[in-house]
């Protein structure tokens, strides 16, 4: 990736500051921790039944949508509250 970096107008730093990477790249750590309990309730629906693409797509949309449900209620309240919390500590110390 470095090798890539070089230029401000490359491929490479042109595609990963993109809007829908980023994006994407907010909901990543939602999306590690839904996958696998959303192909678990999905198989009683059927799930296995479907063919390998099916099965990405139904995942990566489904996935997409419950990451999406964690950012906005989980992680970025505690985001702010972190981050209230640093403020706080570091207004006591100066």
């Amino acid at each position: 990736m470095i090798i890539f970096g070089g230029s401000k107008n490359s491929l490479y730093r042109i595609f990963f500051i993109s809007r829908p990477v980023v994006f994407v790249g907010g909901l990543s750590y939602g999306l590690y921790l839904a996958h696998v309990p959303l192909m678990w309730c999905l198989d009683g629906v059927g799930y296995a039944n479907m063919g390998a693409f099916y099965k990405f797509i139904t995942i990566a949309i489904l996935g997409c949508l419950v990451s999406f449900f964690l950012k906005l209620s989980i992680e970025l309240p505690f985001e702010k509250l972190g981050s209230s919390i640093v403020k706080k500590i570091t207004v006591r110390r100066h």
